[in-house]
């Protein structure tokens, strides 16, 4: 059985790896396929969101 030291040296191992690979993702550029969706989105009027009706007790309806 491992002990305790040895356990968090792993969990730190395997912390520091994640992080790396993660780190190198975000920092990768978005393809330009991606790009000109999101661009596309971000012309679209987003429509207003209307508040739920509430009921005679006070509570939200569902």
């Amino acid at each position: 059985m491992p002990h305790k030291r040895e356990k968090r040296t792993a969990a730190v191992q395997i912390d520091e790896s994640l992080r790396r690979v993660f780190e190198e993702d975000a920092e990768e550029e978005l393809p330009p396929r991606l790009l000109n969706l999101l661009n596309q989105l971000d012309q679209i009027d987003a429509p207003e969101v209307m508040p739920a009706p509430q009921r005679s007790d006070g509570e939200t309806a569902q």
